[in-house]
């Protein structure tokens, strides 16, 4: 897990990266690329936050109403959430569709012959 995810990235790595590196889809080589997912994750959830707290739209000095900036940034985190966790399997179609490799640690020449 890289160092620098905040506290509630580490914590969708911690619950989701166990599995993901059971099944073989997580590697050390794929970290960058989860630990994006996990980001767009904790950005998801702030946002959310944010938008249930102060509401979908805001007043403007002037008086107009206007949406809220974190739901924008809710829907985009949403994106890449989908796009990422597609590549790894996280939603019901693309799972149906990833092929996963049992992690076979002996090297033996009967395993390459059929």
């Amino acid at each position: 897990m890289p160092e620098w995810l905040n506290p509630e990235a580490r914590s969708c790595w911690e619950t989701l990266a166990p599995e993901l590196e059971a099944i073989g889809v997580l590697t050390d080589v794929d970290a960058n690329a989860f630990a994006v997912y996990c980001t767009a994750y904790a950005e998801m959830i702030e946002a959310e936050a944010e938008l249930i707290r102060d509401g979908k739209t805001q007043i403007t000095k002037d008086g107009f109403k206007r949406s809220s900036p974190w739901l924008s940034i809710r829907n985009e985190a949403h994106k890449r959430l989908q796009q990422i966790g597609g590549q790894f399997g996280l939603t019901p179609a693309s799972r149906s569709k990833i092929e996963v490799m049992p992690n076979n640690t002996e090297n033996t020449k009967a395993s390459y012959i059929a």
